[in-house]
């Protein structure tokens, strides 16, 4: 277990829905000590050293998006709402394992995608179908968690996957 690379979702607010790469370097009780690979401490001078549970619960957050609701992983206009529903998640996980899907061009919206921005793998949803396998396509993702939409160029997306931390397997979450 000690030197085992992974990532770790954080659940502070401008955090909410990324996950983080690092490195157990401590197992204790039903914890693991995870040092950063990208966050520093508040004096930058080295990196952050975590504690994280094996399993929490998920506080989710509603956003006031008008144009998008997310039940599952389908979206449908016209609501007041974006409410996500999980089952209880972890907050350590390995790194997902290359997701084998059809051509970028068959993404539609509300696919459930991770986006690489700032160092960290963030959750989000597909706002438009996307019309091009061209790795410098940029296309529009929601970040429900925090509520934020960004442009994302398809190199740095990915189907999202779920980690079963019980059984060890990853499923499509997309």
């Amino acid at each position: 277990m000690l030197s085992l690379s992974l990532q770790v979702r954080q659940k502070e607010r401008g955090l909410r829905g990324s996950w983080h790469s690092g490195t157990v370097v401590k197992v204790k009780y039903c914890r693991r000590v995870v040092e950063y690979d990208e966050l520093f401490t508040r004096d930058g001078s080295r990196k952050l050293k975590e504690t994280i549970p094996l399993r929490e619960e998920v506080k989710l957050h509603t956003s006031t998006r008008r144009d998008t609701i997310v039940e599952g992983s389908k979206a449908a206009e016209g609501d007041e709402n974006v409410n996500i529903v999980l089952k209880k998640r972890g907050f350590i996980r390995p790194s997902p394992p290359p997701c084998l899907i059809p051509s970028r061009q068959d993404w539609k919206r509300g696919l459930l995608v991770d986006a690489f921005y700032n160092d960290a793998w963030w959750e989000g949803i597909l706002l438009d179908d996307v019309t091009s396998d061209c790795e410098e396509f940029k296309t529009k993702i929601f970040f429900p968690e925090e509520g934020d939409e960004l442009e994302i160029v398809l190199k740095d997306l990915r189907v999202s996957q779920e980690w079963d931390e019980a059984s060890g397997l990853w499923a499509g979450r997309g």
